[in-house]
Parts: C-alpha cells; structure tokens; sequence
C-alpha cells in the first residue's frame, strides 16, 4: 500500500470519527436541552412550591406559644384547678350548713 493509500485510509477513519463525534454531541445538546426545559418547566416551579410551603409553616409557627410559655400556662392552669376544686369543695360545704 502506498504512501498516499495510507493517508487516505487514515483521512477517511479519522473522517468517520469525527462524524460520530459530531452526532454524538448532537445527542448530548439534545439532552441537555430536554434537562434544560424539564428544570424550568417541572422542578424549577416544584422548589418555588416547597419554599412556599416551607415559608407558611414557619409563618404559623412564629405564632405557636414556646415551650416555656406552655410550661407557664400549664402551672396556671393546675393552679386554677386546685383553686376551684376547693372553691367547690367550700360551697358544697357552705350548702350543707343551711
């Protein structure tokens, strides 16, 4: 095989190669282009939802009493229990006497 058949073969593979590196980053900008469109259209839209979401619970939990707000109200609370239970207590007492 002469010089010039050796050229030509070697042209011709790298030729080839070449074209199945360009159909091949075809592909890839395809795809590309499809991950591109699903993000803005599907998961882009999708966060914005989970961030709203996520900005209301913490809205409504700005409003809920703390842990030692409940502790307090549940002190008051038992305390208000004892005192009416003996208020109760003190009028059936009372209702007796008459």
């Amino acid at each position: 095989m002469s010089n010039e058949a050796k050229i030509l073969e070697m042209l011709t593979a790298l030729t080839t190669k070449i074209n199945r590196l360009e159909a091949t980053q075809a592909e890839m900008q395809d795809t590309l282009t499809r991950v591109a469109v699903t993000q803005e259209g599907v998961v882009l839209p999708r966060i914005q939802l989970a961030l709203e979401g996520h900005d209301e619970l913490k809205r409504k939990l700005d409003t809920l009493a703390t842990k030692e707000q409940v502790r307090a109200l549940s002190s008051e609370v038992d305390t208000i229990k004892e005192v009416v239970s003996r208020h109760n207590s003190d009028i059936s007492q009372l209702r007796k006497a008459q």
